[in-house]
């Protein structure tokens, strides 16, 4: 998987690395992630198209402040969600990227995701945040979320994603409906879209 960070506050040194290092320990792989850091939109393109065209990449995660259909950057900039579906579509032909999580705020609504799902018929999956989340509170369902990802790597990628969504619903459903979590996948046979942390969705 892959890590695609941007700085969260002018200065404050904080990141979401030393979760993915732990997780990397945790499960006995020191290499489990790659991690690059953007500060504009275009280190943020240049990056994303980098990690995504990587065949040994099957995850990004992207980690910065977002707002309803864009995400922000250090700098300024302002990354839409056409700047990002256009990195997929670019390297998507070349990659065997299955899932993209958003570890943002306000982001992940099911327009956005749907749009996104769009850029490839190859991406399985896409999560992440439709309110403004606490930092700690999502670190921890960040954490809980990809522990479970790498314990259920022997499944076929749409099982592995099923499962964790149902484990997780379980285990931290208080959280997951409080933060507005959602994980979007494309329902087998009619495409249509469907949550999968929805309670009535998975009834």
């Amino acid at each position: 998987m892959a890590v695609l960070e941007a700085q969260w506050w002018r200065r404050s040194p904080d990141t979401v690395k030393p979760t993915f290092d732990f997780l990397s320990q945790f499960h006995h792989d020191s290499h489990a992630f790659w991690y690059e850091r953007f500060v504009g939109k275009e280190s943020f393109k240049e990056a994303l198209v980098w990690l995504s065209s990587r065949g040994e990449v099957r995850y990004v995660y992207i980690a910065a402040h977002g707002q309803g259909d864009y995400l922000e950057c250090p700098n300024g900039d302002h990354v839409s969600r056409a700047d990002i579906k256009k990195c997929l579509v670019k390297a998507l032909g070349a990659s065997s990227l299955d899932g993209l999580y958003l570890g943002s705020c306000l982001f992940m609504s099911a327009r956005n995701a749907q749009y996104l799902l769009s850029a490839s018929n190859k991406m399985a999956w896409i999560a992440g945040y439709e309110t403004s989340i606490d930092y700690i509170k999502s670190a921890a369902l960040d954490l809980i979320f990809w522990h479970l990802m790498l314990r259920h790597g022997d499944l076929t990628q749409r099982a592995r994603i099923a499962q964790v969504a149902a484990e997780l619903r379980h285990t931290m459903g208080g959280l997951v409906d409080e933060l507005g979590f959602s994980v979007y996948v494309r329902q087998q046979g009619t495409g249509e879209l469907v949550d999968l942390m929805d309670r009535q969705a998975v009834a």
